[in-house]
């Protein structure tokens, strides 16, 4: 049975066309196989008349037609993570990470977004061009708005540097002072 318009075959269109009515009825696509009963959706049918997506719907949630959820605002799901310390401590993410160390966030329209951007463009505005953030207390899960400054990507190699050379001098301090004969 070749489908005519409307989804609908040429038995049940022609039906629509000459009576105006559509009693609840059980078409079969082109193959000859029956198809879901909801409203323009063409694929075959597994249980109860319904595809298994809409099966699946009415079986979970008691009405085929139910959708999934929208999905929460971002700063829900952004404040959801972060774990705020005392005063002028990190609020450490407690989300998704990346490779590098740095939590991030997924959102269908930014894509995935590092969370200590986010955290900054909540509270200062949008990031200038051209400009990175910079995590001041050298924490790479830290969010606290105060702990991050807008710079100039050269700006912040140079203080990760500067930071990473004093850790590794104030280590072989450390080593000198625990084993002074190593000298």
């Amino acid at each position: 049975l070749p489908y005519l318009a409307k989804g609908f075959c040429a038995r049940h269109y022609h039906r629509n066309r000459v009576y105006g009515d559509l009693r609840p009825m059980r078409c079969k696509n082109l193959s000859g196989e029956e198809i879901c009963q909801v409203d323009s959706c063409n694929e075959r049918v597994r249980a109860k008349s319904l595809c298994r997506k809409h099966y699946l719907r009415l079986w979970k949630h008691g009405d085929p037609a139910i959708g999934r959820k929208p999905p929460r605002p971002i700063h829900e799901r952004f404040w959801a993570y972060v774990r705020k310390g005392k005063g002028n401590e990190c609020w450490l993410w407690a989300g998704p990470k990346m490779g590098s160390g740095y939590g991030c966030l997924v959102s269908g329209a930014l894509g995935t977004t590092y969370a200590h951007r986010l955290a900054f463009e909540f509270h200062h505005g949008p990031i200038p061009y051209s400009l990175v953030i910079d995590h001041l207390c050298f924490n790479r899960l830290c969010v606290n708005p105060s702990h991050l400054e807008a710079v100039t990507a050269s700006t912040n190699s140079t203080r990760g540097n500067l930071h990473y050379h004093a850790l590794r001098r104030a280590a072989k301090a450390a080593a000198l002072v625990a084993s002074p004969s190593a000298t």
